[in-house]
Protein backbone atom coordinates (compact mmCIF):
# COMPACT_ATOMS: atom_id res chain seq x y z
CA UNK A 1 0.00 0.00 0.00
CA UNK A 2 1.36 3.39 -0.97
CA UNK A 3 1.65 6.13 1.62
CA UNK A 4 -0.64 8.20 -0.58
CA UNK A 5 -3.45 5.71 0.14
CA UNK A 6 -2.53 5.34 3.78
CA UNK A 7 -4.31 7.04 6.65
CA UNK A 8 -4.62 6.51 10.36
CA UNK A 9 -8.21 5.34 9.82
CA UNK A 10 -6.95 2.50 7.65
CA UNK A 11 -4.17 1.65 10.07
CA UNK A 12 -6.46 1.54 13.09
CA UNK A 13 -7.84 -1.81 11.95
CA UNK A 14 -6.53 -4.76 13.97
CA UNK A 15 -6.60 -6.76 10.73
CA UNK A 16 -3.65 -4.85 9.26
CA UNK A 17 -1.12 -5.70 11.96
CA UNK A 18 0.08 -9.17 12.92
CA UNK A 19 0.41 -10.20 16.57
CA UNK A 20 4.20 -9.67 16.31
CA UNK A 21 3.69 -6.19 14.90
CA UNK A 22 1.44 -5.36 17.88
CA UNK A 23 4.26 -6.50 20.19
CA UNK A 24 6.55 -4.06 18.35
CA UNK A 25 3.99 -1.27 18.72
CA UNK A 26 3.54 -2.00 22.43
CA UNK A 27 7.28 -1.47 22.93
CA UNK A 28 6.80 2.12 21.65
CA UNK A 29 10.22 1.97 19.97
CA UNK A 30 10.87 2.50 16.29
CA UNK A 31 12.61 -0.41 14.56
CA UNK A 32 14.14 -0.91 11.15
CA UNK A 33 11.69 -2.87 8.98
CA UNK A 34 8.48 -1.48 10.51
CA UNK A 35 5.47 -0.74 8.31
CA UNK A 36 3.68 2.59 7.97
CA UNK A 37 0.90 1.32 10.21
CA UNK A 38 3.28 0.27 12.99
CA UNK A 39 4.93 3.69 12.99
CA UNK A 40 1.54 5.42 12.88
CA UNK A 41 0.40 3.36 15.88
CA UNK A 42 3.47 4.53 17.83
CA UNK A 43 3.83 8.17 16.72
CA UNK A 44 0.33 9.13 15.56
CA UNK A 45 -0.56 10.71 12.25
CA UNK A 46 2.18 12.23 10.15
CA UNK A 47 2.33 15.96 9.44
CA UNK A 48 4.13 15.82 6.10
CA UNK A 49 5.71 13.60 3.44
CA UNK A 50 8.59 14.12 1.01
CA UNK A 51 9.03 11.46 -1.68
CA UNK A 52 12.13 10.61 -3.75
CA UNK A 53 11.96 8.09 -6.60
CA UNK A 54 15.13 6.64 -8.14
CA UNK A 55 16.11 3.62 -10.19
CA UNK A 56 16.55 1.79 -6.89
CA UNK A 57 13.03 2.40 -5.62
CA UNK A 58 11.00 4.97 -3.75
CA UNK A 59 12.09 6.58 -0.50
CA UNK A 60 9.73 8.60 1.63
CA UNK A 61 10.63 10.96 4.43
CA UNK A 62 7.60 11.03 6.69
CA UNK A 63 7.46 13.80 9.26
CA UNK A 64 5.86 13.25 12.66
CA UNK A 65 5.49 15.56 15.65
CA UNK A 66 6.78 14.23 18.96
CA UNK A 67 4.02 15.49 21.25
CA UNK A 68 6.20 15.07 24.34
CA UNK A 69 9.08 17.29 23.23
CA UNK A 70 7.26 19.19 20.44
CA UNK A 71 10.13 18.35 18.10
CA UNK A 72 9.91 16.70 14.71
CA UNK A 73 10.78 13.08 14.00
CA UNK A 74 11.78 12.18 10.45
CA UNK A 75 11.12 8.55 9.55
CA UNK A 76 12.53 7.23 6.26
CA UNK A 77 10.74 4.46 4.39
CA UNK A 78 12.29 2.62 1.45
CA UNK A 79 9.79 0.62 -0.59
CA UNK A 80 7.29 0.75 2.27
CA UNK A 81 9.44 -0.18 5.29
CA UNK A 82 11.43 1.88 7.78
CA UNK A 83 15.12 2.04 6.96
CA UNK A 84 16.13 5.02 9.12
CA UNK A 85 14.88 7.80 11.38
CA UNK A 86 16.15 11.06 12.79
CA UNK A 87 15.02 13.10 15.80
Amino acid sequence: RSLCDWSSDVCSSDLLLTPQQWVNVDSERLQIGMSYCEVDAILGSHIGVNTTTTAYGTREQVIYLDHRSLSRIYVYFRNGVVDAWQR
